[in-house]
């Protein structure tokens, strides 16, 4: 009987001992897998991080784009703002302005029908005009227009526009001859002349001017207040010329 005690404790300190050791092996292997797990947790924490720094680069790119529609928004904003008010600019003027010219007026500078062209010269002797008087062209060479009036020695214009006008003047000896081309009592510009001891004593002086002129006004040569001498009025020397360039 005693013996039999003594083989039960030993068959029960024998599995006592075996459940020791399976104890020890399961704690060696839950040490191996929370290292492990410690391990893995440690790559997912520097994920995690590199995703937080790369969603904040993100969100910075984001804040800049919604800067740059806010901008181009406003943008767009004033540009429609400017379109509208162009619109109605152009509006305005269109309404305001004169009426489409027709076909004729658009191939043409000057219409056929307002063609302007005239030149006139003095003929007869030498003469000296009184200061500030009129040149008296006599002889009309062409007068498209019908604007130059021998008796008053003016020229009136009978088109809106710009024209072109030219005065040549003729003197000998020592005389000082000097002329203007007067629009409307106003002088444009002024041509002189002086003649010399040399040779034949003659001398020719001329100038032009383009001026805008309205239908009706009037332009002319008359003696500059300077004026000592005499006008040569031979060979057509001493002349007035004038021609619209183009309608206005």
């Amino acid at each position: 009987m005693r013996e039999l005690w003594i083989f039960l404790l030993c068959c029960c300190y024998c599995c006592c001992l075996t459940l020791n050791a399976e104890q020890t092996d399961d704690v060696a292997d839950l040490k191996r897998d929370i290292e492990q797990l410690k391990a893995m947790m440690k790559e997912y924490m520097k994920d995690i991080s590199e995703l937080r720094e790369l969603r904040a680069i993100d969100n910075n790119r984001l804040e800049h784009l919604e800067r740059v529609n806010s901008e181009l928004q406003h943008t767009v904003s004033e540009l429609g703002a400017e379109n509208l008010n162009f619109k109605e600019q152009l509006r305005l003027q269109e309404s305001n302005s004169l009426p489409t010219p027709p076909a004729s007026r658009k191939r043409f500078i000057v219409t056929p029908d307002a063609q302007v062209a005239f030149s006139v010269h003095v003929a007869g002797p030498q003469f000296t005009p009184a200061n500030k008087a009129k040149i008296p062209y006599n002889t009309v060479d062409i007068d498209l227009g019908i604007g130059y009036d021998v008796s008053q020695h003016v020229f009136t214009c009978p088109e809106n526009g710009v024209y072109f006008f030219h005065t040549g003047l003729y003197a000998r000896g020592l005389d000082i001859t000097k002329v203007n081309i007067v629009k409307e009592g106003t002088s444009l510009t002024m041509a002189g002349t002086r003649g010399d001891n040399t040779g034949d004593g003659y001398d020719q002086g001329s100038n032009c001017v383009v001026t805008s002129c309205n239908q009706g006004q009037r332009v002319w040569v008359e003696v500059s207040s300077m004026t000592t001498g005499a006008v040569d009025a031979g060979n057509k020397a001493t002349s007035f010329t004038g021609f619209l360039l183009f309608q206005l």
